[in-house]
């Protein structure tokens, strides 16, 4: 159980995220099936997230920390079944054979491992010590499908059996202390980009299409830091035609904190420091030769988890993204309700364009039509940014996880979907960015996870397909139901629900893979 407070009055979407699953479903259960499902609609849903929450005795302190598990629900001519399992990292392995917490995550410090020897125990604390718990996100690169967070450790899955079937260290290959959970497959070729940071700063990943991609990528860029003892922590980021987009946002790690962390039993959450006195930095780097624009862009202070998408027009970058307002996103995701803050999901849609070309100071460089975003040049040659609101007028939702058909990655657009909590509860939300309205789904007593849009094939039309979100309900935790809404209507076409023997925890991040 999750463990809350009678009086707690987190919201939905985060609640689901404080359950403790202890047990895996490994035979597939059978879903009742509402409405028809689409008969091209063939493939699996992989879902990651945190699991376990609690380990003998111990409890995790934060949502980032709880041990990943991977769910799939399989489409397939004759129903939907639904499976999970553990992601079996080192974490997870060593953890399970202690029967506590003893390896440190996003904002636990782990016990000393009573089953390590000495020597080892000395190793470790002196080693830089990153959890290789893949619990953000699950997706392909090349053709092999990995868990992942933001370390440099990957686990490859197979997706047929959710078997955790390798583990892999990023740093092996390239030069990186951690990447995010967020890579980026260019639709054009194929290619997939990811950023992470370095000694020398923040870097970007390539990946090429095709087999053991892991093992052949290479370092296209680099980005100096405006300071090596408070590097940026970057969740995400932009790619476009030509241009991978880096935010240096207001959100950093303390290094000096980081190194001492570990004599003072410090978890990493500890070592981040949000300045509201700190602009964002939007970085623009050539993804094909590395070459960085050197022009300085700079925005009002906000915080970043989730870019909804970025594309090149009439020699602007249009950065569209998910901003919360400050950090308390971070302390709202705290397992302990007496150390939560009660209304985590602030996170209002956002439009920045930075134009490409220049001209004189004092007034917005914005070209483009039907935007009300604006670029100013000032004397010293930094160009300040004032972000348009994507949102219909008048409303005031948040909104988190945002996803669009992923064939439009780096494209101009209309669609995104989103989690978003206002004054109807949690619902499913479509945003349409050119007329500025909105459709919504919602399931009372149940609560959406994120959105996936699977384009039909043969689609001539961006929301030509279908949205997919598993529901978790409030009052029994063992229940699931797998939603399939039309892309364009954005209505019910077919539902799929479960009843497993365990608890089924709230996932971040997944894809889905078409059967071939």
């Amino acid at each position: 159980m999750s463990g809350l407070l009678a009086n707690d009055v987190t919201s939905g979407f985060t609640r689901c995220f404080l359950r403790s699953c202890p047990d895996e479903t490994l035979a597939p259960v059978r879903g009742r099936i509402t409405g028809k499902i689409p008969p091209w609609l063939r493939g699996y849903l992989l879902r990651n997230g945190p699991g376990i929450l609690n380990v003998g005795p111990d409890c995790y302190s934060h949502v980032f920390d709880g041990l990943a598990m991977l769910q799939k629900f399989a489409i397939e001519e004759d129903g939907v079944s639904f499976q999970s399992k553990f992601v079996r990292s080192e974490a997870y392995k060593k953890n399970m054979r202690a029967n506590r917490i003893v390896v440190n995550e996003f904002g636990t410090v782990g016990h000393a491992d009573p089953c390590a020897t000495v020597f080892e125990r000395i190793s470790s604390f002196f080693a830089p010590r990153f959890t290789d718990n893949t619990l953000v996100n699950v997706m392909p690169i090349g053709d092999e499908y990995y868990a992942m967070t933001e370390t440099p450790y990957l686990h490859r899955i197979d997706p047929a059996t959710l078997n955790t079937l390798s583990h892999f260290n990023l740093s092996d290959v390239v030069a990186v202390n951690s990447a995010t959970a967020h890579p980026l497959i260019d639709p054009t070729d194929g290619t997939t980009y990811n950023v992470g940071s370095s000694k020398s700063g923040y870097v970007v990943v390539q990946f090429p299409a095709g087999a053991s991609a892991v093992h052949k990528a290479r370092l296209v860029a680099t980005i100096p830091p405006r300071s090596k003892l408070h590097p940026s922590y970057i969740h995400s980021f932009g790619l476009t035609e030509n241009y991978i987009v880096v935010l240096e946002q207001s959100l950093s790690l303390n290094v000096l904190k980081a190194l001492v962390a570990p004599f003072r039993s410090m978890p990493y959450i500890d070592c981040l420091e949000f300045d509201h006195n700190q602009p964002v930095s939007f970085h623009i780097v050539d993804k094909k030769t590395g070459e960085r624009i050197e022009r300085r862009y700079v925005s009002e202070t906000f915080l970043v988890f989730h870019h909804i998408n970025a594309y090149e027009k009439d020699n602007h970058v249009v950065v569209d993204l998910c901003a919360h307002r400050n950090a308390s996103i971070l302390t709202a995701l705290y397992t302990d309700p007496s150390k939560r803050t009660t209304r985590p999901l602030y996170a209002e849609p956002r439009r920045y364009v930075l134009p490409l070309d220049i001209g004189g100071c004092g007034k917005s460089l914005v070209r483009l039509l039907n935007t009300s975003a604006t670029a100013v040049l000032s004397k010293d040659g930094t160009v300040y940014l004032h972000h348009e609101d994507l949102r219909p007028r008048g409303s005031s939702f948040s909104c988190e996880v945002p996803r669009l058909n992923d064939l439009f990655v780096g494209k101009s657009y209309r669609f995104f979907y989103v989690v978003a909590e206002g004054a109807s509860g949690t619902t499913l939300t479509k945003i349409d960015v050119e007329v500025k309205t909105c459709e919504t789904y919602a399931m009372e007593g149940w609560v959406p996870t994120e959105p996936i849009f699977v384009p039909r094939p043969g689609a001539s039309t961006e929301d030509d397909g279908v949205v997919l979100s598993a529901f978790l309900n409030n009052a029994d935790e063992r229940l699931v139901t797998l939603v399939i809404l039309d892309g364009e209507r954005f209505q019910e076409v077919a539902k799929v629900e479960f009843v497993t023997a365990s608890n089924i925890p709230a996932t971040f991040h997944g894809c889905f893979g078409a059967s071939q």
